[in-house]
């Protein structure tokens, strides 16, 4: 079974690395003259850690977007503060 790698990247690195992205991509670290053959050999290898952290991955709750209000208050160095929203003023420069 061939594991997809979604992104190579090459370096002068003298280790191969597999980086399992937040959205999920697959992103595979590997020196300059390492084969393709190779790196897809290593990729495999490695294809339990690969399902195990994707399933993970695919079962940790979503991120909650923040959304900013103004008044919400914020804890800076054990004070609160609130936030004041500023809207730039528009014109030349912004």
């Amino acid at each position: 079974m061939s594991i997809p790698i979604d992104r190579l990247v090459r370096s002068r690195r003298k280790t191969v690395a597999i980086l399992i992205e937040p959205d999920g991509q697959l992103t595979v670290r590997a020196p300059l003259r390492l084969s393709e053959p190779r790196i897809q050999a290593f990729v495999e290898s490695h294809a339990d850690w690969i399902a195990k952290n994707l399933a993970r991955l695919q079962a940790a709750p979503p991120v909650p977007i923040h959304r900013y209000a103004d008044g919400e208050t914020f804890l800076y160095l054990g004070q609160a503060y609130p936030l004041i929203l500023v809207l730039p003023a528009s014109g030349p420069g912004f």
